[in-house]
């Protein structure tokens, strides 16, 4: 348990050792029994599983993704509410690597989950013939590659950055990560934009939508938002960081959980709105599956659920500083996201409806347990606050305007 006898001093902002292997050992069940499940899935239905991990881990990388984005636009806004809980926002950005590696089995896994990697279907299909330069499996994975590798590079240099700042306070890193976040925030933006339309659009190879990266993108501001609230809300429930992050940090964070939600459903609305206004049927096949069989009532949940509920309740400024009810929301919309992921992963390979698999709940453990324990073990190994960044005290004094 953290002590907070003086906001000023480093050691005071630190994971106890015996709160520390609770939790270790905790994660640590929780993946091992979703990884044991995974390797029996892998041989009892191969295929299956390579639809299931492909699901869990876009779900998770993009957590890590949001986690980097939040980081950023931090930095580069120059906000000062933020910096209490920004350390934990870094050792969830830090997850990218882990995200890249257990993302390389998919690759393995490409042509049980995509179309247009069967030479002969491509052949016989003029469409999926004119978009093999840019739909082929070593471009594929040179790609993914990439995206992992440039994410991994900003995360590193801000990472590394916010670390020292803790040792000699000295501004010049705040004013680097500050730069770098200018223009890592557009890489970031467009990098994520095709990853997205790779690893999940060209699921459906002949469907196409310019509005599909941003809404992915959002997902991800959504989903790492929601998770943040839901980690130091925990954390106050064990007295960690109980007066470090107040009320009115949390009333932000909600600000922030409203607006991101808006926002995907703006972008949700977009797509649809144009995809019906223009009536293509390359474009309209996508809601079309969608709206039939047993994914209609799936969608009918993600309108109400992901977009009306929430919006109901968090439009409220009693909602945003109720910390009950905002930890209820922000679990609600983690559900959602993973709803909203099924929904765009599992309702292209299953078009005539919803094929549940215990495969999914094994790779979801697995997930959980893997990112959660690298996510734990960085955030013990310094303080879990940027203790040197200078703008520190005036948030931990901070209040609403």
């Amino acid at each position: 348990m953290a002590q907070h006898a003086s906001h000023s001093a480093a050691d005071s902002f630190r994971l106890s050792e015996g709160t520390f292997t609770k939790v270790k050992n905790i994660l640590l069940a929780i993946g091992a029994i979703g990884w044991i499940l995974l390797v029996v899935g892998f041989f009892v239905d191969h295929e299956r599983f390579h639809h299931s991990y492909l699901l869990n881990s876009v779900y998770a990388t993009t957590f890590a993704v949001g986690a980097l984005f939040f980081v950023m636009i931090q930095h580069l806004s120059g906000a000062t509410w933020s910096v209490v809980i920004r350390r934990i926002s870094e050792c969830l950005m830090m997850t990218l690597p882990l995200a890249f590696i257990l993302f390389l089995p998919n690759m393995i896994g490409l042509h049980s989950l995509y179309e247009w990697t069967h030479h002969d279907v491509v052949a016989s299909d003029p469409i999926l013939s004119r978009k093999a330069g840019y739909l082929n499996e070593p471009f594929f994975i040179a790609r993914t590659i990439f995206y992992f590798c440039v994410w991994m590079f900003f995360a590193f240099k801000l990472w590394g950055w916010s670390v020292a700042q803790d040792n000699d306070r000295n501004f010049s890193y705040t004013e680097k990560s500050k730069n770098l976040s200018a223009f890592g925030v557009l890489v970031l933006t467009a990098t994520f934009g095709l990853a997205s339309m790779d690893w999940v659009m060209s699921l459906m190879p002949h469907w196409f939508s310019t509005m599909f990266g941003v809404y992915m993108y959002a997902g991800c501001a959504l989903s790492f938002t929601g998770l943040l609230i839901l980690i130091c809300l925990r954390f106050r429930a064990n007295g960690i960081l109980a007066n470090a992050i107040s009320e009115e940090h949390y009333h932000d964070l909600g600000k922030w959980l409203f607006a991101f939600n808006t926002f995907w459903a703006y972008c949700a609305f977009s797509q649809y709105m144009l995809i019906w206004y223009g009536n293509l049927t390359e474009e309209t096949i996508f809601f079309r599956h969608r709206f039939q069989g047993s994914w209609e009532p799936v969608s009918h949940l993600l309108i109400i659920g992901h977009f009306f509920i929430p919006f109901g309740i968090l439009i409220a400024r009693w909602a945003k500083r109720h910390l009950m009810v905002l930890g209820v929301m922000s679990a609600w919309l983690l559900v959602m996201h993973y709803v909203d992921v099924y929904w765009l992963v599992m309702g292209s390979l299953y078009q005539d409806g919803v094929q549940l698999h215990w495969l999914d709940l094994a790779g979801l453990l697995a997930m959980v347990g893997s990112f959660g324990y690298v996510f734990w073990i960085r955030l013990a190994k310094q303080s879990i606050v940027p203790v040197g960044d200078l703008r520190f005290e005036r948030s931990l004094n901070f209040h609403q305007a």
